[in-house]
């Protein structure tokens, strides 16, 4: 049997490849783990990506939870690891700004959302990265915009800040 091709693309009537709708995505990817972890072949367009982050649980069916969760996780792999926190609770964003992991999509100090930082159409979850709720990416420039970092203010540059705290920038 020969081998399935695994992009997610099909072509329209032009003959160019247009994303698959995101049920069929979900369904192809079911459970594999490593299917979004760095995956070249696994593409969605930036809409499909926020659509997936944007939405709670709740508002998704089991495929699309599976699939949101593997995209919040590869995000996450990308947050700074500090050596004063337990990875996999904390992180910090290309700000600086501390995020506490099951705070996603949330409006708080530790808050964060996901963004991408690449301005190819389609996206891989190589394309994601974590930010504090109130920093974002500006994608013409290719750099973060940072209105909140790590709060180092008043302790000596051999101590580490605990707990953590943020502040603005």
């Amino acid at each position: 049997m020969p081998a399935r091709k695994s992009t997610l693309a099909e072509p329209d009537r032009s003959g160019a490849a247009k994303p698959a709708p995101l049920s069929e995505k979900a369904a192809l990817l079911g459970g594999r783990k490593t299917a979004l972890r760095g995956n070249s072949e696994t593409r969605f367009t930036r809409a499909e990506l926020e659509q997936l982050v944007s939405l709670s649980t709740q508002d998704l069916g089991a495929e699309r939870r599976g699939l949101r969760s593997e995209l919040i996780e590869a995000a996450w792999e990308h947050g700074r690891v500090a050596p004063e926190a337990d990875a996999s609770i904390w992180r910090q964003d290309e700000c600086g700004a501390w995020m506490r992991r099951e705070q996603i999509g949330r409006q708080t100090e530790f808050g964060w959302k996901i963004r991408s930082v690449s301005t190819r159409a389609e996206q891989t979850a190589d394309d994601l990265r974590p930010f504090h709720w109130r920093n974002d990416f500006d994608i013409a420039g290719g750099e973060p915009r940072c209105s909140v970092t790590a709060d180092h203010s008043g302790v000596p540059g051999e101590e580490q800040v605990r707990p953590q705290r943020n502040r603005e920038t």
